[in-house]
């Protein structure tokens, strides 16, 4: 993935679960209902023990020509040896897309649907093993739908052109040391294939396409440690090598801290490279107020720098130059005894440097925007 592309995470949810109730009536001596005769309600007959937990989630991010709608929804069990979630994932992309220098304007609507399931076993007090499995279809950003327009205004006449079919899965597989009380260490692989919208040229052998399918190896180290009841840590060490180039490094920082009893902070800041000349940089900080019991309000700040993409072999390139980016959000939670919710509101801004001759064909679409984030979450568990 490129890190140019902005990226909309998903990671919790929107959900309710219908109540329970018992009714007695005189002189029957009976069980409630929603109670199984073997003593446990009737959910845990269905779902088994353990802690069950549904999240779904909304999530809008627009500027003035392009709009983006991501929505997920979760299931997760909790149990002593075992843990697994689903998630299900939707996006639909908006877009108004302008040519800088031939072809005419269009309306583009486009979208994309995931699934994601993850199983892990408890093996021992110290380890953990789980294995994660993806699939999606569909685009992966904004960026890859105006980008394969541009392509097919200008070749769609072709007989050998083709319209692209963006698809891929992914597999990982991560084992976890509990080495002390508090702290732990995390190294997990993956394997994926994406086939992707491929670029297009022409030359005196006729129209030629560029590779349509990418195979990704990763491998992350991460070590997670509580230093006191009020500092934690997090730090993550990454590699990702993809077809046709060179190997992606990463590394990333974090610290969580209580500033007494109702105030919780958290900085990160991250670094990775890629040879030849791409680097990137990014930091923020989030804090947290416990305004009222369960009641929490949060303002964030974060910014992002890197060097631009490398661009792609020949004379023109869709690679996207430098970007400097800022977000800067405000968001309220409620936490009760089963469910919570989130708001949370941000707005982003990014800021590319000028572009080359080679991809001047892209400026419309790398071009300075304002984006406004809306995030609506509810967890429900039992």
């Amino acid at each position: 993935m490129n890190t140019n592309t902005l990226t909309i995470i998903i990671c919790c949810s929107l959900g309710s679960f219908s109540s329970l109730w018992a009714e007695i009536e005189p002189a029957v001596v009976e069980a409630p209902v929603g109670t199984s005769e073997n003593g446990g309600n009737w959910i845990d007959s269905i779902f088994g023990d353990g802690l069950h937990r549904f999240d779904v989630q909304a999530e809008r991010l627009e500027s003035d020509d392009i709009e983006i709608s991501q929505y997920s929804f979760q299931y997760e069990l909790q149990q002593p040896i075992v843990n697994a979630s689903l998630t299900l994932g939707y996006t639909d992309y908006d877009e108004q897309y302008q040519p800088a220098v031939i072809g005419s304007n269009a309306h583009l609507v486009e979208h994309s649907r995931s699934i994601q399931g993850l199983i892990g076993w408890k093996l021992s007090s110290k380890w953990n093993v789980d294995v994660t499995a993806r699939f999606y279809d569909g685009f992966a950003s904004y960026r890859s739908i105006w980008i394969a327009e541009y392509y097919r205004q200008l070749f769609g006449l072709f007989p050998t052109y083709q319209s692209p079919d963006p698809k891929g899965q992914s597999y990982a597989v991560g084992v976890t040391y509990n080495y002390l009380s508090g702290h732990s260490v995390r190294l997990s692989g993956g394997y994926g294939r994406d086939t992707i919208a491929p670029g297009f040229s022409f030359g005196a052998g006729g129209l030629s396409r560029s590779r349509d399918t990418l195979y990704r190896k990763s491998s992350t180290l991460r070590f997670e440690d509580v230093w006191t009841p009020w500092l934690k840590s997090e730090h993550l060490f990454n590699y990702v090598d993809v077809t046709n180039r060179s190997t992606r490094w990463g590394v990333r920082s974090t610290w969580h801290a209580a500033l007494g009893n109702d105030w919780t902070l958290r900085l990160y800041a991250g670094y990775s490279e890629e040879k030849p000349d791409y680097e990137a940089e990014y930091g923020g900080l989030a804090l947290e107020w416990e305004f009222a019991p369960g009641w929490y309000v949060a303002a964030d700040v974060a910014v992002y720098e890197d060097t631009g993409e490398i661009p792609n072999a020949g004379l023109v390139t869709t690679s996207a130059p430098g970007l400097e980016t800022m977000q800067y959000g405000i968001g309220l939670r409620w936490v009760g005894e089963r469910s919570s919710f989130r708001v949370y509101v941000a707005k982003y801004e990014n800021d590319y440097d000028a572009l080359s001759a080679s991809n001047q064909f892209l400026s419309n679409l790398y071009q300075d925007r304002d984006w406004t984030m809306v995030q609506l979450s509810y967890t429900y568990q039992f």
